[in-house]
């Protein structure tokens, strides 16, 4: 029993162990989803950035034309002004001839829509400056933005070189093998807590078995045990009665001797014509009581027969005992594996922290990426069914394993039913 505690001591550890690892294993996988669904935030900021950038190089492509025409048209007009200016300054410069017979006078309608269009060509060119100044801040802007993306971009790519060449490290390699290495150990010490636990469930059925036998075999030996004292009890009667005969016998012969007493030789016939009967009665008893006393001897053979079926229990208890102790060092090794798999899971989880620390990969490592936690997760629903799987096996086996042991216990009841009529029986003939 001292060994079985211990055992069941063990499996207790064990089973907090992997509890405690398959937790830790889920929060590793949580914070690498959580890194997937960082870097794919990151790829779609960088994609805007691009789009972005790609729109801010077309505005600045368009603002460029429009400056170009811009400008083009601002040298048409100065090339016009100048014109203009050229030809006022000749009309500024001739003397104005007055009105004399035989010469021809200027117009002066022209010389005022002169000076118009220059007014209009004058409001022109402002406005036409002002607009090639809004342009200009408009293309400063743009450019400090292209600078500010660019910067943003050189960043990313200098980020992405990093987690390629971590990912692509021994250091990574070497983690991921070590991931799935305890995932298989794990996966086997999963499957020996099972075993170790049907083991134990074994055991306790046994167990109450030979509890329930040992109280059964403890019944008929009451049951002899009271018989022998009746049968004893009934024995020192039926040597009182037939003294009792004897002396009466006696009494009769000397009261026939002795004149003037019939009546009380009258009451001697009567006392001795009804001796028989009670003596025929206690035969009967007495027929009885040996019938009951080969039962009882039955039950005795039944008795050391369940004895030798409980021997024959104590030494699987004892093989199984001594099992147990021999998966003691099966116990040490997975205690060891158990510790490696912790080690392993703290460099995971240092590893995890300079991956968070890291930013996302180029387009082609997140296609990598993206496939490879794709086939994670066909693997991880694959696993996902087959302990499904074997989930619905375990079950099924429970169930089978429940119902035989059902059956023995109503089997154990049938019995107990049984000898306790038969005990039951055995008092009423003995009382």
């Amino acid at each position: 029993m001292v060994c079985s505690s211990h055992f069941l001591e063990r499996i207790r550890e064990l089973r907090s162990t992997a509890s405690e690892i398959s937790l830790e294993l889920t929060d590793a996988v949580r914070a690498l989803g959580d890194l997937h669904l960082k870097h794919r935030q990151l790829t779609e900021k960088h994609h805007e950035e691009r789009y972005l950038n790609a729109r801010s190089k077309a505005e600045q492509k368009r603002l460029k034309e429009e400056l170009a025409s811009a400008a083009a048209e601002l040298e048409e007009s100065n090339h016009k002004l100048a014109v203009l200016k050229a030809q006022g300054d000749t009309t500024h410069g001739t003397p104005i001839l007055f009105p004399t017979l035989g010469n021809k006078s200027f117009p002066q309608d022209n010389v005022r829509d002169k000076q118009k269009e220059l007014q209009d060509l004058g409001a022109s060119h402002k406005e036409f400056m002002g607009l090639i100044s809004q342009r200009l801040a408009e293309i400063r802007r743009l450019h400090e933005e292209r600078i500010e993306i660019l910067n943003k971009l050189a960043t990313f790519q200098n980020i992405l070189t990093d987690l390629k060449s971590i990912s692509s490290s021994k250091a990574f390699q070497v983690l991921k093998d070590q991931l799935q290495k305890s995932q298989a150990e794990l996966d086997q010490c999963r499957t020996l807590l099972e075993k170790l636990q049907v083991n134990k469930d074994k055991l306790i059925w046994q167990e109450r078995e030979i509890n329930v036998k040992v109280d059964l075999s403890g019944i008929p030996h009451r049951v002899s045990l009271n018989c022998e004292s009746t049968l004893a009890v009934l024995d020192q009667n039926l040597r009182k009665v037939v003294d009792e005969k004897n002396m009466l016998a006696l009494k009769l012969e000397e009261s026939s001797r002795e004149p003037g007493r019939n009546q009380t030789i009258s009451e001697f016939k009567a006392l001795v014509s009804s001796l028989p009967e009670e003596m025929g009665a206690m035969q009967t008893e007495l027929s009885k009581y040996k019938d009951d006393a080969s039962e009882l001897h039955s039950l005795r053979a039944e008795v050391r027969s369940i004895s030798d079926i409980l021997a024959r229990n104590e030494h699987a208890i004892n093989e199984s005992l001594c099992k147990s102790t021999r998966a003691g060092p099966e116990v040490r090794d997975l205690r060891s594996r158990v510790h490696e798999l912790r080690q392993t899971n703290c460099e995971l989880k240092l590893f995890v922290e300079m991956y968070k620390r890291e930013s996302t990969d180029s387009r082609d490592v997140l296609e990598s990426k993206d496939r490879e936690y794709c086939e994670w997760a066909r693997a991880h629903s694959l696993k996902s069914s087959l302990d499904d799987s074997r989930l619905e096996q375990r079950v099924k086996a429970a169930i089978e394993a429940e119902a035989t042991s059902q059956q023995r216990l109503a089997n154990g009841e049938a019995q107990i039913a049984e000898l306790r009529g038969k005990m039951e029986s055995a008092r009423r003939r003995y009382w």
